[in-house]
């Protein structure tokens, strides 16, 4: 079927449309209050960057779990993963097995060892703070 075709015909004058006359009206005057964004306020400084707790130094003389004997004579090895609360003072406030080794034992000896340990405590801007590290603990026949 063929399109339909629209033709113009521009042959007949377009009628003029008298000029109304406008009265003179008082507009009412609405007046809108805009919010402008105020200027960007200073960003506060960054807070300070945390130094986490330290376990590994030397002068702590923290001592290594002891092998409870029924889980060496039973060959259970494996890695004990603790997160540890290290309070600001350098105490282990609160221990949770993350992940364990597999063996109750185990898991229960590295909790026993780390709670006596002492830790140079997390800091920020130079002041000590309580904070959370995690410390793997190593359970191994072979050393």
């Amino acid at each position: 079927m063929p399109e339909p075709r629209i033709k113009l015909d521009n042959s007949k004058p377009v009628p003029a449309i008298p000029d109304a006359p406008i009265a003179n009206a008082e507009l009412p005057v609405m007046q809108v209050a805009v919010n402008a964004p105020a200027a960007p306020a200073a960003s506060p400084p960054a807070p300070a960057p945390i130094v986490p707790p330290d376990f590994s130094a030397g002068q702590l003389n923290n001592p290594g779990p002891s092998y409870p004997y029924l889980s060496r004579k039973a060959k259970e090895q494996g890695v004990v993963l603790l997160r540890v609360l290290v309070s600001a003072d350098g105490r282990a406030e609160t221990l949770k097995v993350e992940k364990t080794s597999g063996f109750d034992r185990l898991d229960k000896a590295a909790l026993a060892t780390v709670k006596k340990w002492r830790f140079v405590p997390a800091s920020q801007a130079g002041k000590p703070r309580q904070a959370w590290v995690l410390v793997p603990i190593t359970f191994s026949l072979d050393r």
